[in-house]
């Protein structure tokens, strides 16, 4: 069944609180009420969600990576246009400083932004809303899935010998779902073995192993370059006392730092919130090598290429020559 909130929008959830097997009907309410807005933050945002902050760092790596590969195919006697200083220089240096804001803003910890940190923070500051009969039942699955998988087969009967059927996934029938709905907060529970409770809640070192994670020393680092290169400007003294010389920036060390928000990003989505696994790079819709076999300038008009090279130049200069 559909239902909609008290503002009249339609609601994500198929099953009215009063039709889920949850006890503490205030606690479902606040909880939906949360994860209606965490599931916007991770994936509804059509320009500023963190799974499209994250797809668009990752298309640019792929992107980024398979342009230096091609560099690979340019030699003294077949050089090609992918090693342009030109170019090069200006994709070198695009790409670096949008992986690093891009890595920072994931890490923002403030309160006005869409960021990975940020989630992460505001689930761990409602934690006591994810309680073990929650998360499993917040949507219409049961909370005990043996009496319910008892009371499925009693009423439909068991099926014949080798017959093949579907079981229910969704909804006080969904036995098998409810399972490994429990299986999965096993992973996060603080209760750890032993008997099942409704009111088990999430292990607070979950958040702190979260959080540690997007504090490692990869992370730390790409945050300095920002801080000293990309956001501000920093003297001499400052750059040392960064000691932005003695680490700068390499592949693997962006690659260490992406991996880490990318784990992160699906353990928050799979163990807090029992969502679903999402890709990690894009799938184009196009030919991303289209026309990348064709000269960058014609060779007839390298010249005139030139000429407006200097002309552009000449107008510039004129700013320091006019104050109009």
């Amino acid at each position: 069944m559909s239902m909609t909130t008290s503002a009249g929008s339609s609601s994500p959830f198929g099953y009215a609180v009063d039709d889920c097997d949850v006890e503490d009907r205030t606690a479902l309410v606040a909880y939906r009420d949360k994860r209606r807005e965490w599931l916007e933050w991770l994936q509804g945002d059509p320009r500023n969600s963190i799974n499209r902050q994250l797809y668009g760092m990752m298309w640019d790596d792929a992107a980024f990576r398979a342009l230096n590969e091609a560099r690979r195919f340019s030699s003294p006697t077949h050089p090609t246009g992918a090693t342009a200083p030109l170019l090069a220089g200006l994709i070198d240096q695009g790409f670096v400083a949008t992986q690093i804001l891009t890595i920072a803003r994931l890490v923002d910890h403030r309160r006005d932004v869409i960021s990975l940190r940020r989630l992460l923070d505001d689930i761990a500051a409602h934690a006591h809303l994810i309680t073990r009969e929650i998360f499993v039942c917040h949507d219409g699955l049961p909370f005990d899935p043996v009496a319910a998988e008892r009371s499925y087969w009693e009423r439909e009967g068991w099926p014949a010998s080798g017959e093949v059927i579907g079981l229910p996934t969704e909804g006080p029938d969904a036995f098998d779902i409810s399972r490994m709905a429990h299986e999965a907060f096993d992973k996060v529970a603080a209760s750890g073995p032993g008997p099942r409770a409704r009111g088990d809640g999430i292990d607070p070192a979950v958040f702190v192993h979260l959080r540690d994670a997007l504090a490692t020393s990869d992370v730390a680092a790409i945050l300095q370059l920002r801080h000293k290169f990309v956001a501000h400007a920093a003297d001499a003294s400052s750059r040392g006392k960064a000691g932005i010389e003695r680490f700068g920036i390499t592949l693997n060390q962006l690659e260490a730092a992406q991996r880490t928000l990318i784990q992160v990003a699906q353990r928050i989505e799979l163990d807090l919130l029992w969502g679903s696994s999402r890709g990690v790079v894009p799938v184009p819709q196009y030919d991303q090598f289209a026309k990348l076999d064709l000269p960058i300038v014609p060779p007839e008009r390298i010249g005139e290429l030139g000429e407006w090279w200097h002309a552009h130049c000449d107008a510039r200069e004129a700013w320091t020559r006019s104050t109009s």
